[in-house]
């Protein structure tokens, strides 16, 4: 379950932020989450409110922005989609080559916060 650790990691970084800035109430959270993380979003905003509880989050809404898992083709540079669970998308639509390295869907970081 490595929501936990990330869950609390972004309250206490926004907390931190928001200290600095001398904010009293954090509206919402916007947060960027590759595919490649399988994170659960029902758990993690779960997660992310327990750890919010009486703090200036404690009532800021947790929003997502998806990055697909993409990968870069090593033989023709083609970007294309990929998904771990479907052999079927594995091969380059271009030239059918497996051989290519992560281009995109490991991301995961705090695009910004709203302040109330």
């Amino acid at each position: 379950m490595h929501e936990l650790a990330l869950a609390k990691d972004i309250v206490s970084t926004v907390i931190d932020v928001a200290d600095i800035k001398e904010s009293e109430e954090i509206k919402a959270v916007y947060i960027t989450v590759g595919e490649g993380r399988d994170i659960v979003p029902p758990l993690f905003r779960a997660l992310f409110r327990r750890f919010a509880e009486g703090t200036m989050l404690e009532h800021a809404e947790l929003n997502f922005n998806r990055k697909p898992m993409r990968v870069k083709c090593n033989n023709c540079g083609l970007v294309h989609p990929v998904d771990v669970r479907d052999r079927k998308t594995w091969g380059c639509p271009n030239c059918d080559s497996r051989n290519h390295e992560l281009y995109s869907g490991m991301e995961f970081y705090i695009d910004y916060f709203e302040v109330a």
